[in-house]
C-alpha cells in the first residue's frame, strides 16, 4: 500500500524511496517475515523501517510490538504521521532462520515499510552474556561530520550514521586512507576519516545522555583513527572514563589506523557520561571519530523444541493448514498458533502438548508427523474428511490422555493398546467406525 501523497514525494522530497509505500496485516495477532540467512549461531544487523504516513486515511497513529524470534524486540510508536522510526538489533540466529514477528494489541493495525538484515562478523559486538542476549541500537554517531549521506558503500555492515557535534568542539579530517581491518568493525571511510577535539585544548572531550529506564544496560563503541600527521614533538594521549570510572587508560591513537574501545561489562546507570580526557605528558587534546550506543535485551524466552517444530510444520504442509500459522508455534505464551497448547519450563524449550484441528477440512490419512509430536497429551481431529486406519504410532504416544476421531471416514478397528488405556481411564478415547 502507498502513503498518502501528504506525505510522499514530491512533497516529501527527502523521502527514501523504501518508505513510500508498506504491507500491513490487518488479520491475526501475529504476522511473521521468515528470514534464511546463515547458520545458527551467526550474527545478523536487522534493521526495521516504518512511517505511518496515513496510508489507511484513518489519520490514527497506530501502536504494535515487535519480536525476534520468540523474543521481545520492541513497541512501535509513532509521534505523528510523518515520522520515521527505525528500529535496529544485532541479534545471533538461533536456526538457520530468523523471524522477526509483528504482533497487534488491540491500538492499531501493524505494518512494516522496510525490512533488512546484514550478516556480521560473529568476532565483533560482543558482551559478557554471549549468545543469551541481543544488542539494540540507542544512537549511532559519525563525530566531526563534515559532509556525509550516512549510509556508505564501503560499510561492509551497512549502518547508518548521524551527525553529531558540539559547539565547544572543533572538526579535524584527512584525505588519505585509513585503515579500518585491524579490529573487525570496519568503520566507513567518511566516517573514521573526521574527528572532534576540544575547542579548548585543556578541556575534555565529553557527551552524556539520560535513559528512559535505569536499569537498562548500555555498551558503547567508541571509534579512534589520528587523522593529522604529528611533530616527533607533539603526542596525542588520553583517558576514557566513565562516569568517573576508567574506560581506557592512556590511548594513542594511530595514524591512519582505526582502533575501537568498548566496555567489557554493561553500564548501568541514572546517567551516563563518557569523558575523553588527555593524559599530562600529552600536547594535544584529545579526538574522537565516532560512537555506537547500544542497549543490552537478554533472551527472555526458548523457541519450541526443534523436533515439535518440524513435525508440527510437516503437519501444517501435510493438511495445507489454513491458519495464521507463522514463526515459533508456542511464543510468545500469549500467541501461541492457534489449536496448539505448550507446556513451558523456565529452562527447557516448550513443548506442544496439544493440538486441535477439529472442523478445519482436513483430508488424507493421519498425518505420520503427528508421532514426532512425543509430548502430546491432546488430539482432536473430528469432524473432517480423514480417511485411512488408525495408525499405530497413536499407541506410541505415552503422555496421550484425549484421542477425539469422530466425524471422519476412518476404517479398521481401535488397537487393543488404546482400549485398554481408555478402560483404566489412561485415555478418553473418541471414535465411531
Amino acid at each position: 500500500m502507498n502513503i498518502s501523497s501528504e506525505y510522499a514525494y514530491p512533497k516529501n522530497p527527502n523521502l527514501p524511496l523504501p518508505l513510500s509505500d508498506l504491507r500491513s496485516f490487518p488479520q491475526g495477532k501475529r504476522n511473521c517475515y521468515r528470514l534464511i540467512a546463515g547458520r545458527r549461531g551467526s550474527l545478523h544487523l536487522i534493521r526495521a523501517s516504518f512511517l505511518y504516513g496515513n496510508y489507511d486515511g484513518e489519520n490514527k497513529l497506530p501502536e504494535f510490538d515487535l519480536y525476534i524470534d520468540v523474543n521481545f524486540w520492541s513497541s512501535v510508536k509513532f509521534r505523528n504521521a510523518s515520522e520515521e522510526v527505525t528500529l535496529e538489533i544485532i541479534s545471533v540466529a538461533k536456526s538457520e532462520e530468523t523471524n522477526v514477528c509483528l504482533v497487534n494489541k488491540g491500538d492499531g493495525i501493524p505494518f512494516i515499510s522496510a525490512l533488512e538484515l546484514r550478516p556480521i562478523n560473529n568476532s565483533i559486538y560482543n558482551t559478557e552474556f554471549g549468545e543469551s542476549a541481543s544488542l539494540l541500537l540507542y544512537k549511532r554517531f559519525d563525530i566531526g561530520l563534515i559532509n556525509g549521506s550516512g549510509r556508505y558503500e564501503d560499510d561492509v555492515y551497512d549502518r547508518i550514521w548521524f551527525p553529531f557535534s558540539s559547539s565547544s568542539w572543533k572538526s579535524l579530517n584527512t584525505s588519505s586512507e585509513i585503515d579500518v581491518n585491524g579490529d573487525g568493525f570496519k568503520v566507513p571511510f567518511e566516517v573514521i576519516r573526521t574527528a572532534a577535539t576540544p575547542r579548548n585544548e585543556n578541556d575534555s572531550l565529553e557527551f552524556s545522555w539520560i535513559p528512559s529506564n535505569p536499569n537498562l544496560k548500555f555498551y558503547v563503541f567508541l571509534y579512534f583513527a589520528e587523522v593529522v600527521k604529528l611533530k616527533k614533538t607533539q603526542l596525542r594521549k588520553f583517558n576514557i572514563s566513565w562516569n568517573g570510572s576508567p574506560l581506557t587508560k592512556s590511548l594513542v591513537p594511530s595514524y591512519l589506523y582505526a582502533t575501537t574501545v568498548f566496555n567489557l561489562k554493561s553500564l548501568v546507570a541514572n546517567e551516563h557520561r563518557i569523558s575523553i580526557q588527555k593524559t599530562e605528558d600529552s600536547t594535544l587534546p584529545p579526538i574522537l571519530n565516532a560512537v555506537e550506543i547500544y542497549v543490552l535485551r537478554q533472551v527472555e524466552a526458548l523457541p519450541t523444541f526443534e523436533e515439535d517444530v518440524e513435525a508440527i510444520r510437516s503437519v501444517k504442509e501435510s493438511y495445507r493448514v489454513q491458519r495464521n500459522w507463522v514463526g515459533d508455534p508456542c511464543e510468545p505464551k500469549n500467541y501461541t498458533w492457534e489449536g496448539l497448547k505448550c507446556n513451558y519450563s523456565t529452562s527447557l524449550p516448550p513443548r506442544i502438548v496439544s493440538l486441535n484441528l477439529s472442523r478445519s477440512s482436513l483430508s488424507g490419512t493421519i498425518a505420520p508427523a503427528i508421532s514426532n509430536l512425543s509430548f502430546l497429551e491432546s488430539l482432536d481431529l473430528c469432524n473432517n474428511s480423514l480417511t485411512g486406519s488408525m495408525p499405530q504410532f497413536l499407541e506410541e504416544l505415552s503422555s496421550l490422555k484425549y484421542l477425539n476421531l469422530r466425524g471422519n471416514q476412518l476404517s479398521g478397528y481401535v488397537s487393543t493398546t488404546l482400549l485398554q488405556r481408555s478402560k483404566t481411564g489412561l485415555l478418553t478415547l473418541r471414535y465411531v467406525l
